[in-house]
């Protein structure tokens, strides 16, 4: 386990492993927090929470959490090339990118550590 210098490394006397896969975890908690405050818009809007299962969510909610589409980037909604990266249509979809990005993402993490790995996914994302 290497040391390290970080403020949190301070609190624990310098014990926390920084091997640990740390952008993968806050990664996949991002995506869940987005997808849960999805569900709470659609049933504010009245809409039925099932449909977060089957068949997916309205693309007025997906459209307001940001997602990608081409005509609101021409008109400058350039966030939304970052916002789409943390949108999930369905439950399954969040599930299995869950699983995948745990599985694939913790290992590259360790082996090219954490600041390429966030900077990878992002820029993967954009493309």
């Amino acid at each position: 386990m290497r040391r390290s210098t970080s403020p949190l490394s301070k609190l624990s006397g310098g014990r926390v492993d920084v091997t640990q896969p740390l952008w993968t975890a806050s990664l996949v908690g991002i995506n869940v927090i987005v997808f849960l405050a999805m569900l709470a818009a659609t049933w504010q809007e009245g809409g039925a929470i099932g449909r977060a299962v089957y068949p997916g969510f309205s693309s007025g909610i997906v459209d307001r959490f940001g997602g990608w589409y081409a005509s609101m980037i021409e008109l400058g909604d350039l966030q939304r090339f970052i916002t789409a990266m943390f949108l999930h249509g369905r439950l399954l979809h969040l599930l299995f990118n869950s699983v995948a990005l745990v599985q694939v993402g913790s290992q590259v993490e360790e082996i090219i550590r954490r600041r390429r790995f966030l900077v990878i996914y992002l820029v993967t994302g954009l493309a």
